[in-house]
């Protein structure tokens, strides 16, 4: 059984959607890309009798959106 303070496996929390967002932004990162994975609390319902939480991002098929390469400066030469 999971105990309270267990986030690593917990995704219906405020706290476990956090740390799993943690995660993914760190894989992201560490791969050379700026992800967005961020915790959504969804409504109460009450068949369930509880909020859940979600993950939004700027994910598309699981991957980031592509780095775009930084645009040159114009800079013009001195004297012309």
């Amino acid at each position: 059984p999971m105990s309270k303070t267990d986030t690593k496996n917990d995704l219906s929390s405020a706290a476990g959607a956090a740390h799993l967002c943690e995660r993914i932004n760190a894989y992201w990162r560490e791969r050379g890309f700026d992800p967005n994975a961020r915790p959504v609390r969804l409504p109460y319902r009450p068949a369930m009798r509880s909020t859940s939480f979600a993950i939004k991002s700027d994910l598309v098929a699981g991957q980031p959106p592509r780095k775009s390469a930084p645009r040159p400066t114009y800079r013009p030469e001195p004297g012309r």
